[in-house]
């Protein structure tokens, strides 16, 4: 099947549709109906022909033709649309320029008295947004988290954060509009166990960009490798949680067993850090955040004790198959 008349035609030396020409569209019982300003049977036959192995077509007559209204469409964008505009189209169908408003009082309605003679109907509409993509880094703000750090897992794009009070198939949602962009895949953090990490990937369709972006205390560091190691004792560290935002350690001890109270575990293999001078306890929502030195990301947050000023982490290096995004 090969149809033309969809085409614009070349006439007169003008690239506009033939000027009997009014559109076209497809019936709810897919016939295709042809409009034309003057419907006689020689004009039909002439669309007829320009049609190939395409039967029953159907012809209607209308008062506008094509150009017109997209001469009408051009003026309504020029002189008629203002601030209230949402959209403007033709309507082939009803042979007029549909013009959306947002709201059933607009003074676009009082304006529309001056053009009269044009082809120009005023419908409400809901004004569109567009989705935007939200890029995310070591410190976004997560409902009930922070954010550790963008990167892969088994070749899908995933991210990284604390293990406790997560399981595998939770959802992962942004702070900012409750968004669902990821599924929790690995989840460690047990009684008598080593480590406390969450590796989520991200959702098909999720309107995310992962980014090698840390929060830091003025704007974002840029993560360009992954530790293979721990840090050594008296090693300066950096944190970042949503509820206090920016902090700085040192790291006191490599070998650590960490008792959580309220979830009745006890951790290995964390590290503890003791906060600068004047540093205080991070508050809830920050766990998972990103610990880092430097452009080296060490590890995700796990807690901090109210009195006595010091932080625990848990090493990246313990997150099997999970590796740091370390470019743009």
């Amino acid at each position: 099947m090969r149809c033309w008349i969809l085409l614009r035609q070349p006439t007169g030396g003008d690239n506009k549709y033939p000027d009997n020409f009014a559109g076209a569209y497809i019936t709810d019982d897919n016939k295709l109906c042809v409009l034309l300003v003057n419907a006689s049977p020689e004009d039909c036959q002439v669309y007829e022909n320009y049609c190939e192995n395409y039967d029953g077509i159907l012809f209607e007559e209308v008062e506008y033709s094509y150009y017109e209204l997209e001469n009408t469409l051009g003026f309504v964008m020029e002189h008629v649309a203002g601030d209230e505009f949402t959209s403007a189209y033709i309507d082939v169908v009803e042979n007029n320029v549909k013009l959306g408003v947002n709201g059933v009082r607009s003074s676009l309605q009082s304006t529309m008295a001056e053009y009269g003679d044009y082809p120009i109907e005023i419908f409400n509409e809901q004004p569109a947004m567009t989705e935007t993509s939200t890029e995310l880094y070591g410190g976004t703000p997560l409902n009930g988290y922070t954010l550790g750090g963008c990167g892969s897992f088994q070749g899908e794009d995933a991210v990284v954060l604390c293990g406790h009070g997560l399981s595998e198939g939770d959802t992962l949602r942004l702070e900012a509009n409750n968004a669902a962009f990821a599924e929790v895949v690995v989840q460690q953090y047990a009684n008598d166990e080593n480590y406390d990490y969450a590796v989520a990937t991200i959702n098909s369709g999720a309107s995310v960009t992962l980014s090698n972006l840390v929060k830091n205390s003025v704007n974002y560091t840029t993560i360009t490798s992954q530790s293979s190691r721990i840090p050594a004792v008296g090693s300066t560290v950096c944190m970042y949680g949503k509820s206090e935002g920016f902090g700085v350690g040192e790291v006191k001890s490599i070998s650590t067993v960490f008792r959580d109270t309220r979830l009745g575990v006890v951790c290995y293999g964390l590290v503890k850090c003791e906060w600068n001078e004047g540093q205080e306890a991070y508050g809830a929502g920050s766990s998972g955040g990103p610990v880092y030195a430097g452009h080296v990301f060490h590890g995700t947050y796990t807690g901090s004790n109210s009195t006595g000023g010091n932080f625990w982490f848990s090493p990246i290096d313990a997150v099997p198959g999970f590796s740091i995004k370390t470019t743009a």
